[in-house]
């Protein structure tokens, strides 16, 4: 019995760098100088093309929560205040977030890219942590958008992305 316990124990010593090094939250914390509590997550693919990609990511202060996007190729765009990122979901339904502003792209040698934030509720977020993502409509323009389809892989990791740091801001939000 007691080498049992201790050979399980051994395992799940072991396994504790890797659950941790696996974890999506990049950061969590309170803020000293603002004494906000923040999240910040690392990132995850959500479209992975030759000539559009996109890869997305959570903050939040407090509870405002915000959907950080960084993309490139031929998504890129000038967003204005009330412009909108959408996401079609298996159901047919669709998440429609709204642009925390306006903001702009940026070219390198090759092509565009862009890191655009936008504003997202906790419904919201629940629905991306529960619903696989088909396919995303990205403004590039208050006219013109691009349509691009969502692989499965790449809409369950924004699936599990979106659990982690729902349970880390409820976590959060208890605390206070």
């Amino acid at each position: 019995m007691m080498k049992t316990v201790k050979f399980l124990s051994t395992i799940v010593a072991a396994l504790i760098p890797w659950i941790v090094a696996y974890s999506q939250i990049k950061v969590s914390e309170k803020d000293r100088f603002t004494n906000q509590y923040r999240i910040l997550t690392n990132d995850a693919k959500l479209l992975w093309k030759l000539n559009d990609w996109m890869k997305i990511s959570y903050r939040s202060i407090d509870t405002t929560i915000f959907f950080q996007v960084y993309g490139g190729g031929n998504s890129c765009g000038v967003l204005s205040n009330d412009d909108i990122l959408l996401l079609l979901l298996e159901d047919n339904t669709t998440v429609k977030i709204k642009s925390k502003g306006i903001q702009g792209y940026h070219f390198n040698k090759f092509n565009g890219y862009y890191c655009h934030e936008y504003y997202i509720n906790y419904k919201d977020v629940k629905r991306l942590s529960t619903t696989t993502i088909r396919a995303v409509r990205t403004y590039i323009s208050s006219l013109h958008y691009v349509d691009n389809e969502v692989k499965l892989k790449h809409s369950k990791k924004v699936n599990q992305l979106s659990f982690e740091f729902l349970t880390e801001l409820d976590k959060q939000v208890k605390r206070q």
